[in-house]
């Protein structure tokens, strides 16, 4: 409206108006104000999109991969969106479903990329808001929330202990998090003992129904080990049409961890000397059994990556803190004084690592010790039947191997702390010593030309009468035949882990973990098997022509 000049001179108020075309209109059914506010709202969702992305890609050391998926999942959102505004949103491309798997080993990041992608998703306009009248115990949807929506949870919070208590649980945790995400961690572990676990299905069926029925409003994220997770999908396929999108978080390779490490410090405002670091790196590398990226290697999948790392530069703080406390004139330190770290609190944190993942595993009564005894003693059999510490004996010798390497050469036999680090690592591997001895004899016992499988062998085959298979005789070869096959599961378990390759770098180990074992073994249980065989057609024979 565009107000005239008055007829009446000063002191008339009459004004005239005249029309304007298009004035009146109501803003939103402008097409010109309505392009210009779709114009203007998808500036802001970019923008806010450009600042999670840029967060993700500055802040966050390492996930190469996952950030290749978030630009991806971002640019496919965006396309998807664009396409609907000219085609309409049933012409949707990828549906309404954004659910995910986050495939990776702890400590990889999983958590906190769950919260970036929820709040990229919302900022998208991905993920809806529940309607103001929706009523959920505990939730005033009428009221917009301050932060992204989003709630952890486990098999405990959402599998009840008793009939009835179960759908209510996983119906609360979807209703608190509408309009953001929920995370579930270690989903596979929903369902226990194979399948038969009528609690956690009831758990199962009721949160692929809420998915599916509230999944413009929620995004939920199940998140674990890669190979459980194929399995529980494999065993739950409501989930496969479901969960779309698959995020896979790689481990962090060392010099990932170091940065991890620095940046720890210095956001609690702790210092190290530059000569220092190297002492830091080697504490991450021999808690981790991290991999260097110009070489390959064989990572623990309970490594912990960035929780490793965590505990490791906690236990450095805590020890400075314990070193400074003893000082008389503690209270007058200056700022810089008490966010000082030193080279002995990385040497005491290595001696207390070293005690803490070797000790218990080399000790008398420990793993490599129970192992190397039972087959001194012939005990072998007996011990491979009830559980075989397979993985535990791998893990001891990795982490022999990598105190040799890491930490050794850190120390340099300096203090208490230091020699008793040096006794306790070539005190371990005196003991995979016996263990690789132990081993080979009891071969050589049971598997030799000349002993055990194949000296019974021969005595059958060369004898010139038919020997009769008794009892005692046939308690004899399943005995022999199950010793040697214990003994071949475990030299190929070990050798599938890559141990031979870790015991060439141990200082004590001089051989590899037991040469031709296999072979040996293979052979004389095969002879033994076809002497057997053959006596067992030979007493049918004489039966039949008796």
């Amino acid at each position: 409206v565009v107000p005239l000049p008055s007829r009446g001179g000063p002191g008339r108020s009459g004004q005239r108006r005249r029309k304007i075309p298009g004035a009146g209109l109501r803003p939103a059914k402008d097409p010109a104000i309505k392009k210009l506010n779709d114009k203007t709202a998808n500036k802001d969702k970019k923008s806010k999109a450009d600042a999670i992305m840029e967060e993700l890609m500055t802040k966050y050391v390492g996930l190469a991969t996952v950030k290749a998926s978030m630009l991806e999942l971002r640019a496919l959102v965006e396309f998807d969106l664009t396409r609907k505004r000219w085609f309409g949103e049933d012409m949707s491309i990828m549906g309404q479903s954004f659910h995910m798997k986050f495939l990776g080993n702890p400590g990889s990041g999983k958590t906190v990329v769950a919260r970036l992608v929820g709040e990229l998703l919302v900022a998208l306009g991905v993920i809806e808001p529940p309607p103001k009248e929706f009523f959920c115990k505990g939730r005033d949807y009428s009221k917009e929330p301050e932060e992204l929506v989003f709630r952890e949870v486990a098999r405990a919070d959402l599998v009840g202990e008793y009939v009835g208590n179960t759908a209510p649980r996983v119906q609360g945790a979807i209703c608190d998090s509408l309009g953001g995400v929920l995370f579930i961690d270690e989903a596979y572990s929903l369902v226990k003992n194979n399948g038969k676990d009528p609690f956690g299905q009831e758990a199962v069926d009721t949160l692929i129904k809420e998915m599916e029925d509230k999944r413009k409003e929620i995004i939920v994220i199940l998140a674990g080990y890669e190979k459980e997770m194929d399995k529980f999908f494999e065993s739950n396929p409501g989930f496969k049409s479901r969960v779309p999108i698959t995020f896979h978080f790689d481990d962090y390779m060392c010099d990932d961890l170091l940065a991890i490490g620095r940046f720890s410090l210095n956001k609690i405002q702790y210092t190290l000397k530059r000569e220092d670091e190297p002492g830091l790196a080697h504490l991450i590398n021999f808690a981790s059994g991290c991999c260097h990226e110009e070489m390959g290697c064989r990572i623990s999948r309970d490594n912990g990556n960035g929780r490793t790392v965590r505990n490791v530069v906690e236990a450095v703080v805590r020890t400075q803190t314990e070193r400074l406390s003893e000082m008389p004139n503690f209270s007058e330190l200056s700022k810089e004084e008490m966010g000082a770290l030193a080279q002995s609190d990385l040497e005491l944190v290595a001696a207390e690592l070293a005690n803490n993942l070797l000790g218990r595993m080399c000790a008398k009564d420990g793993t490599v010790t129970l192992v190397g005894d039972s087959l001194k003693q012939h005990l072998f059999k007996k011990l491979y039947a009830k559980h075989l510490p397979v993985k535990a004996l791998v893990n001891v010798i990795r982490k022999v191997n990598l105190g040799s390497i890491e930490l050794l050469p850190m120390i340099g036999g300096r203090g208490n702390s230091t020699s008793d680090l040096n006794q306790r690592i070539l005190s371990c591997s005196g003991r995979i010593q016996e263990f690789q001895k132990a081993l080979s004899t009891e071969v050589s016992s049971v598997c030799s030309t000349d002993h055990g499988m194949n000296k019974t062998a021969k005595e059958i085959s060369s004898s010139s009468t038919p020997v009769e298979l008794t009892p005692e005789l046939a308690r004899k070869v399943a005995k022999d035949s199950g010793l040697a096959s214990a003994l071949e599961n475990l030299v190929s378990s070990l050798e599938g882990y890559g141990v031979d390759d870790e015991l060439k770098t141990i200082k004590s180990a001089t051989s590899p973990l037991c040469q031709d074992c296999l072979q040996s073994c293979k052979a004389a249980r095969s002879k033994l098997d076809t002497t057997t065989v053959q006596m067992k057609v030979d007493l049918l024979l004489d039966f039949l022509a008796s």
